[in-house]
């Protein structure tokens, strides 16, 4: 039976691939929804079998970008909303909050490649 949730991520999310990183292991488990990233954490809804998504949810704490930091992994149960493909959502600013960057690390590519896309 297809179910849903949404997992709210704060911390040191932002600028260290974390939006990539959850694409490839929502894609390799088989799930659909979508990732964004904003100035209050990384949002995910997210939605397949219930052992999908309990893997999919293990494996973002185990398998997180090396120079990222999580602060916070808030799950809840949503209703399906039936989507057919995973996907990156757009980084947009949902408050004045200041979001955590870490001085110490070079940009990586894929999100060099997001900041391009943004500017067009």
């Amino acid at each position: 039976m297809l179910k849903a949730k949404k997992i709210h991520i704060t911390g040191l999310v932002q600028g260290v691939g974390f939006r990539p990183f959850i694409y490839r292991i929502a894609t390799a488990h088989r799930l659909q929804g979508w990732v964004e990233n904003n100035n209050e954490g990384v949002k995910i809804l997210v939605e397949g079998l219930g052992a999908d998504l309990k893997e999919f949810i293990a494996a973002i704490s185990r398998e997180a970008p090396e120079a990222s930091q999580i602060s916070s992994l808030n799950v809840t149960d949503v209703e399906s909303q039936s989507f057919d493909s995973f996907s990156i959502k757009k980084s947009e600013d949902k408050s004045n909050q200041i979001t955590e960057v870490s001085p110490d690390i070079a940009v990586c590519d894929a999100c060099l490649s997001d900041l391009k896309k943004q500017q067009h």
